[in-house]
C-alpha cells in the first residue's frame, strides 16, 4: 500500500489546523439521507443516486481538508464595486483575498453563478507523496450544495511538499457563516504515467456481454461483478 504523508505547515498547524481526512469519512448527510430506490419509478430505474457506485467511489475519492473554523463573509457594494470583508474564529488564518486590490479584474471574473472577487483557501498541511505521484487538488467533488467553487490544481508532491493558497469563488450573493467541517478541498494522489490514445472498431470489445452481466442481478450488477474497492485510509 502506498503512503502519503501531510506535513505540517508551521508548528502551531498540528495542534490547531484539523488533519486531512480520508473523504469516506466526510460524506454528507444529504447523501446519507437519500433513499436507495424510488418505489413508485418504474423497473429499471428503481434505484437513486444511492447506489451508483462511481458517484459514491468519487464522493470518496482521495483525501478532504475541512475548514477548522468558523468563517463569517459578507458580501457588499461600494462605490459600485462588490467587495467581500471576513473574518474567521480560530488562531490560524483560513480564507483571504487573491489580490490585495479585490476588484482586481481576473480570469474567473465572468463565471455565471459565481462572484467575482477571488478568495483562496490557506493551506495548512501539505501532501508529501512516493517518487512519481502526484496530488490533483479540487473542489470536494459532487458537492454543489456548498456555496463556493474551489479551483483545481496539479502538483508533483513527491519533489514539492509546499503548495501555498488554493483559488475559489463564493456563489454569487453569498453571505454567512462557513461552518467549521466544511470541506473545502479534495486531494487525490495519482501516479504519473505517460498515456497514447488509440481508436477502436465497434464490435473490438464485446460490450453486449459486459452489460448482459450487470444485469444477472437485482441491481447493483456493476458493483458486483467489476466494481473494485478502493482504499484511502
Amino acid at each position: 500500500m502506498k503512503q502519503i504523508k501531510f506535513v505540517p505547515r508551521t508548528s502551531d498547524t498540528k495542534a490547531l489546523v484539523s488533519t486531512p481526512k480520508p473523504a469516506a469519512e466526510c460524506l454528507p448527510t444529504w447523501f446519507k439521507t437519500i433513499k436507495p430506490y424510488h418505489l413508485e419509478t418504474p423497473k429499471p430505474h428503481r434505484t437513486t443516486v444511492k447506489k451508483c457506485m462511481p458517484f459514491l467511489d468519487a464522493l470518496s475519492f482521495g483525501y478532504i481538508q475541512e475548514l477548522w473554523c468558523d468563517v463569517y463573509i459578507e458580501t457588499i457594494y461600494k462605490n459600485s464595486e462588490l467587495v467581500v470583508n471576513y473574518r474567521w474564529a480560530g488562531d490560524i488564518q483560513p480564507v483571504s483575498s487573491r489580490f490585495e486590490i479585490q476588484n482586481t479584474k481576473n480570469e474567473f471574473s465572468k463565471f455565471d453563478g459565481y462572484s467575482s472577487v477571488e478568495l483562496q483557501w490557506e493551506t495548512q498541511w501539505e501532501p508529501l507523496l512516493p517518487a512519481g505521484y502526484s496530488a490533483f487538488f479540487t473542489a470536494p467533488i459532487n458537492r454543489e450544495d456548498l456555496p463556493f467553487k474551489t479551483f483545481s490544481g496539479i502538483i508533483d508532491s513527491d519533489k514539492y511538499p509546499v503548495h501555498g493558497p488554493i483559488p475559489f469563488l463564493l456563489k454569487e450573493g453569498f453571505s454567512g457563516i462557513i461552518q467549521a467541517g466544511t470541506p473545502i478541498y479534495q486531494i487525490v494522489p495519482f501516479k504519473r504515467d505517460s498515456w497514447q490514445s488509440s481508436m477502436l472498431n465497434f464490435g473490438d470489445v464485446d460490450t453486449k456481454n459486459i452489460y448482459d452481466k450487470t444485469k444477472q442481478t437485482f441491481g447493483n450488477g456493476y458493483k458486483h461483478k467489476f466494481w473494485q474497492k478502493k482504499k484511502y485510509l
